[in-house]
C-alpha cells in the first residue's frame, strides 16, 4: 500500500493533475470507449500511448465480459459522452477465456458461481471454435466479436447510434508478446 501511496503522492504534483483538474472543472471528452481484460498485462492506456487522463473511456473486466453494468458504462460514453468509438480488446493467453476453454475440454465447471458466471459469458466463442487449430487464439477473437455483436444487439442506443453512423465497435486482439493490436472480423 504504502508504494501506491507514494505514487500518488507524486502523481498530486504531476502536469497530469493539472490536466485533472482542467477536466473537472470542463467535463471529459474521450477519444475512445475501450472494453478489454482485467489482466494487469494489457492496461489500454499503456497500449495505446495515452499520456494523461480523459483520453480514454476503459471499462476492464475479466475476459472482456460485457454484463448489465459494463453495458451501461459503455452506453454512457456512447450516448451521453458522445464518444465515437469502441474498441472491444481481447488478448492472447487470456486467463478467463483459458479457464472457459479448461471447462469446455474437461467437461468440467468452474470453481466458484462467479467463475461458473464469467465462464457462461465466454462459452458460446469456445464452442464455435472447437474445431480450430489453435483454440485458445480462436476462442479470444470469437469472445470479442460475439462482445461486438451483443453490444449492439442488447442496446437500442448502440445500435441506433452505429445505424446512424455517429458511433463505430471494433473488435480487436492484443498480442501480450509484442503489444501490437490487431482488428478481427
Amino acid at each position: 500500500m504504502q508504494n501506491l501511496i507514494s505514487s500518488n503522492e507524486g502523481f498530486l504534483g504531476s502536469s497530469t493533475n493539472e490536466v485533472l483538474k482542467s477536466l473537472d472543472a470542463k467535463g471529459q471528452n474521450p477519444e475512445a470507449i475501450i472494453v478489454s481484460c482485467s489482466d494487469s498485462r494489457v492496461p489500454p492506456e499503456v497500449i495505446f500511448q495515452k499520456k494523461s487522463v480523459g483520453e480514454l473511456f476503459v471499462i476492464r473486466t475479466a475476459g472482456n465480459v460485457v454484463d448489465d453494468v459494463a453495458l451501461a458504462s459503455i452506453e454512457y460514453a456512447c450516448l451521453v459522452l458522445k464518444t465515437p468509438l469502441c474498441i472491444v480488446m481481447g488478448h492472447s493467453k487470456c486467463g478467463a477465456v483459458g479457464e472457459a476453454l479448461r471447462c469446455f475440454n474437461e467437461n468440467d465447471q468452474a470453481p466458484t458461481p462467479a467463475l461458473k458466471t464469467l465462464v457462461k459469458h465466454i462459452m458460446p466463442a469456445v464452442e464455435k471454435t472447437k474445431t480450430s487449430d489453435d483454440h485458445l487464439a480462436k476462442a479470444i477473437a470469437e469472445h470479442a466479436l460475439a462482445t461486438k455483436a451483443a453490444l449492439m444487439e442488447k442496446s437500442q442506443g448502440i445500435r441506433e447510434s452505429v445505424e446512424s453512423g455517429s458511433f463505430k465497435i471494433v473488435a480487436a486482439v492484443c498480442d501480450m508478446a509484442t503489444g501490437k493490436v490487431t482488428e478481427v472480423s
